[in-house]
């Protein structure tokens, strides 16, 4: 009789000890799952937070291009409704201020001047305001090459200045892109488009026999994988109507 009591008590702890494993083992599945569900969550909105001010800048290029296009099938208007030009504010416009402008865009950027492109504190501050400027590239209305760079994606609390070059891929042969310094304004034709490994300085180091901009940027958008480079030459009178209508 002592040992068959003895047996149920072990059996009863037994039993006791092993629910109490498996609820230790449900309980750290458990925790687990959460865990998984938090890391893809906070992947998520890592990604969103990233990619939100880019998707804000195509938005506005999108709108931008669909009046260009009303004002060009409609250009009397529609029962008369004038359709507005949502690129004509940003023209580019006198300023004592260093500007660049991409109309097509609807850009318009504070540029800070001569920005040491080889060290990143340096650089990464200035671009916090807008656009940089290299230093040791030509500024506006001089003979060689002036070389601008910008970030294509950031995080929102940067704002949205941080990101001016978001749709620096939508421009064209054709497009306009202008320079306004000390109460000049400078423009310039898009005459094409490339793709660099980050260390391919061989823009940055070109001397042309002619006045012309290049335009760099982090490429694909939300990386820092490779440089889109835009290019464009002098031109003598502005194309805006052209580019932002016809376009």
């Amino acid at each position: 009789m002592v040992a068959q009591i003895n047996n149920n008590e072990t059996v009863v702890w037994q039993r006791a000890y092993d629910k109490r494993q498996m609820s230790k083992t449900a309980g750290v599945k458990k925790r687990r799952f959460h865990w998984q569900w938090l890391v893809v969550i906070l992947c998520l909105f890592m990604g969103l937070s990233v990619y939100m001010p880019v998707m804000y800048q195509e938005f506005r290029f999108q709108a931008r291009m669909t009046a260009v296009s009303l004002r060009s099938a409609y250009p009397n208007g529609i029962a008369g409704f004038i359709i507005p030009d949502l690129g004509s504010t940003f023209a580019s416009q006198e300023s004592r201020e260093f500007r660049l402008s991409i109309p097509k865009l609807q850009l318009s950027e504070v540029v800070t001047e001569n920005v040491d492109p080889t060290n990143k504190p340096v650089y990464m501050a200035a671009l916090q305001s807008g656009v940089a400027h290299a230093a040791g590239t030509m500024l506006p209305g001089e003979q060689g090459m002036g070389y601008y760079f910008g970030h294509s994606s950031g995080l929102p609390i940067w704002g949205l200045r941080t990101v001016p070059f978001a749709m620096l891929y939508r421009l064209e042969e054709g497009d306009e892109i202008t320079l306004s310094r000390d109460g000049e304004t400078y423009y310039y034709q898009v005459t094409g488009k490339t793709v660099v490994e980050p260390d391919d300085v061989e823009a940055l180091l070109a001397a042309p026999d002619r006045e012309v901009v290049v335009l760099q940027t982090c490429w694909p958008i939300g990386t820092d994988w490779k440089r889109l480079l835009v290019l464009a030459d002098r031109i003598d009178t502005p194309i805006y109507a052209f580019s932002g209508v016809d376009r």
